[in-house]
């Protein structure tokens, strides 16, 4: 019995100790950790200040709501230390990305997925293994030069892959926006 007891004091150790350094806080200053469920999770780094980030709001939105339906679960990762919960609550008037924001200002979520722009997206599955790092969709071909529409919806099908299992090709792109840095 009491090997029993020492076995799982140690698993639940081990699950909250490799979490941990993804937990960050919210807008009201509650310490969350994205990753605390075992579902599909998609971080989607923004910016207050990109245009880009603000150009993608509408899509991300209905992507929120369609996959959340799927047990997807979405959040929104301010990595700037310029962007107080003040400035995101009004971002989060200007452009409703449907989705709850976190301040990651010591970039701890940058860090464990590799996101180096804003915006772009990090796809994890259940396990919480990264299936796709990169940009939304290819609208932006390079800084200040969009496409009319996009070519190619990058997150939409990272996201379906994840859903059957499968892996998504490919897993990594190159996002155009802002560095990650303050």
């Amino acid at each position: 019995m009491k090997a029993r007891a020492l076995a799982l004091c140690l698993l639940l150790r081990a699950s909250v100790s490799c979490t941990s350094h993804t937990a960050v806080r919210d807008l009201d200053g509650a310490t969350i950790d994205p990753l605390s469920s075992e579902a599909p999770t998609v971080l989607v780094f923004v910016a207050s200040e990109c245009p880009i980030s603000n150009q993608y709001a509408p899509l991300l939105h209905a992507m929120a709501k369609d996959f959340g339906v799927r047990g997807v679960r979405f959040w929104l990762v301010y990595p700037s230390r310029l962007d107080s919960a003040t400035k995101i609550r009004a971002h989060q008037a200007a452009f409703d990305f449907g989705m709850r924001a976190l301040l990651d200002p010591e970039q701890r979520l940058v860090r464990f997925t590799g996101a180096t722009v804003t915006p772009s997206v990090a796809v994890l599955r259940a396990d919480h293994s990264l299936a796709y790092l990169g940009r939304i969709d290819d609208r932006y071909e390079s800084f200040g030069v969009a496409r009319p529409a996009p070519t190619r919806a990058d997150l939409d099908l990272a996201l379906r892959a994840v859903l059957v299992g499968k892996t998504s090709a490919p897993a990594r792109t190159a996002a155009v926006g802002y560095a990650n840095a303050d």
